[in-house]
């Protein structure tokens, strides 16, 4: 498009855009909690440049709609609606590709739906995932159906929803309102423009991670024991700012630094995956991984190694829990000597047992415990065990 057609066809949506087609969230979910917009439409036409609706960088070259990302695949898999942003009637659906890309590979839109609405406007929803179309061509569609699920078909690295706007097929042109695009916004409520750092998604896990693991979110688990080589904390993150400080503090079960992790970020990243690990602690204990963005904590994530310390014949041996309802009772493989029992709840905080106790057998009242996961540390001058206590289930 030269820049007289562009001009023109500016000065026609100013004129128009009140008066005609008001658009939806093409997109089930909370926005900033269940997905995240990457990336608006590229307004610079100049190759090699770009700008987006308020000057800034949240784009890419040549990119020519908005990217509506999901936190992982495992998100994708559960489900998440596309909807028509307008009413309108559909004139193309394309169903049948491979939906679980994860790379740059020249594939275009592979899955895809677009609808035609009155004015001349189309609208396209892209990547979608292989079979959910619940639309086929000529279906009239009302505003806010859903449409389909999700995806990562075609040229997509994460699953996420690319959504255009054209114009009688000839030109796309972003619908958000900004500093750099005053005419009027076609959506009826415009999502706020974000840059603020934001956390998608983290976890800890027990083993060095790669990006294609990251993407489908591991399971995070809170307890490492003799069987575990690694700690590894993994974030995923948007808003990421080139220039920013990142600090992770490993601390140990006495509150002391155990490993201090720090880097400054080179780019700006929208949508990103980072992670650190340490070599699973010798010593037993409640730990946490803190994690620093320009000297400020952003996450605390308690985990707890599980294992004795200083004795080598009950290396193996583990604790024996039984519950009869009422009480908890523990029978520990060595002798112990006033003992300190202490009580964490699943977010690493204190609850109110407390006590000293000695011998190879303990009991502890379950009643007056909300409902949930809770670790139990037991703790003398020789000897440490953490052990997992589940109440109310």
């Amino acid at each position: 498009m030269n820049k007289t057609a562009i001009s023109a066809f500016i000065f026609f949506l100013s004129t128009v855009a009140n008066a005609q087609l008001k658009l939806v969230t093409p997109i089930d979910g909370q926005y900033l909690k269940d997905y995240f917009i990457v990336n608006y439409v590229d307004l610079d036409t100049a190759k090699g440049s770009m700008h987006d609706i308020n000057c800034g960088i949240k784009t890419y070259d040549g990119h020519a709609g908005i990217d509506f990302a999901l936190k992982n695949f495992k998100q994708m898999d559960s489900g998440v609606t596309v909807k028509a942003a307008a009413g309108g009637r559909v004139v193309a659906v394309t169903d049948s590709a491979f939906d679980r890309s994860k790379s740059v590979n020249g594939l275009g839109f592979a899955n895809y739906i677009c609808i035609k609405h009155l004015g001349g406007y189309y609208t396209y929803y892209a990547h979608l995932r292989k079979g959910s179309a619940n639309v086929k061509l000529n279906d009239s569609v009302t505003e806010g159906q859903a449409i389909a699920f999700v995806g990562s078909a075609g040229n997509s690295t994460d699953p996420h929803l690319h959504f255009e706007i054209w114009y009688q097929s000839s030109y796309y042109f972003e619908p958000s309102q900004g500093t750099c695009q005053t005419y009027p916004s076609f959506w009826k409520n415009q999502l706020n423009y974000d840059t603020a750092y934001r956390f998608m998604d983290n976890g800890l896990i027990n083993f060095i991670p790669s990006l294609d693991t990251l993407k489908e979110r591991p399971l995070s688990q809170t307890i490492f024991n003799a069987n575990d080589s690694f700690v590894s904390f993994w974030t995923h993150y948007a808003g990421a700012k080139s220039g920013d400080s990142i600090r992770i503090d490993w601390i140990d079960p006495q509150g002391a630094l155990y490993f201090s992790f720090k880097y400054t970020e080179n780019y700006t990243y929208w949508y990103y995956y980072w992670f650190s690990y340490i070599y699973k602690p010798k010593k037993g204990g409640q730990y946490f991984a803190k994690l620093y963005i320009n000297g400020q904590l952003t996450n605390s994530t308690p985990f707890f190694v599980t294992y004795p310390t200083s004795i080598s014949e009950s290396e193996q041996a583990k604790p024996a829990v039984f519950c009869n309802g009422k009480d908890f009772m523990i029978q520990t493989p060595t002798e112990m000597r006033q003992t300190q029992l202490s009580l964490y709840d699943s977010q690493g905080r204190k609850v109110f047992y407390d006590c000293q106790a000695a011998g190879k057998q303990f009991s502890m009242k379950s009643e007056g415990l909300a409902k949930g996961v809770y670790m139990l540390q037991l703790k003398d001058e020789l000897v440490e065990y953490t052990i997992p206590l589940v109440v109310g289930f």
